[in-house]
């Protein structure tokens, strides 16, 4: 890890590096594969990602199927805002945003991008343990991205959508979600449950 980045401050599950020009010499996507449970970047310029690693298996493909199938209604702002994908004995669930508007002050603004790494790494526990609500995040998170067909159907809204955990609702913020399009589908899942 030293040998690329003499800066970073490194220990035995972590590595943590600010950068002010230039950036990661390595490919975060290998770094998870290879050695990280998580990794989050976010960049004053208008770009985040969080990327987890899970094992194979915790959601059956057709579940992640529904969050992350089909494609490209049009050209879309940035490349992909959510995708998985299987490698090796893992699973990676790959989340991002992009602002190249720079519409959004909180990328100028924030202070703490170190910070999202305490108010995110919950989610992969919650995945864990089976709760779907972060995949409908990334599915909105694509809607958003201008990534989905015209008729694709809506993935099964997760019960509890309502009532996000904490590092769900840092998720919806990470992300940029639309307030109003969460509220929406909160709703339409009380619909279903009443």
């Amino acid at each position: 890890m030293r040998s690329f980045s003499t800066r970073a401050t490194i220990t035995a599950s972590s590595f943590v590096n600010e950068y002010h020009w230039g950036n990661l010499k390595g490919d975060p996507l290998e770094w998870v594969q290879q050695y990280f449970d998580a990794h989050v970047y976010s960049s004053n310029w208008g770009s985040c990602r969080l990327l987890l690693r899970l094992p194979r298996g915790t959601f059956d493909a057709a579940t992640l199927r529904d969050y992350v199938k089909a494609g490209r209604k049009r050209r879309s702002r940035f490349e992909k805002a959510f995708e998985a994908m299987d490698v090796d004995d893992w699973c990676l669930l790959d989340w991002s945003f992009n602002d190249d508007s720079g519409e959004h002050a909180r990328f100028s603004e924030e202070m703490d991008g170190a910070g999202w790494m305490t108010r995110l790494l919950p989610v992969r526990d919650e995945l864990l343990g089976g709760d779907a609500r972060p995949l409908y995040l990334g599915w909105l998170a694509r809607l958003g991205n201008d990534e989905l067909h015209d008729d694709e159907i809506e993935p099964p809204v997760p019960a509890g959508l309502q009532a996000l955990t904490p590092a769900q609702v840092a998720l919806a913020e990470f992300l940029m979600l639309d307030a109003e399009w969460l509220a929406a589908a909160a709703e339409e899942c009380l619909h279903w449950a009443a």
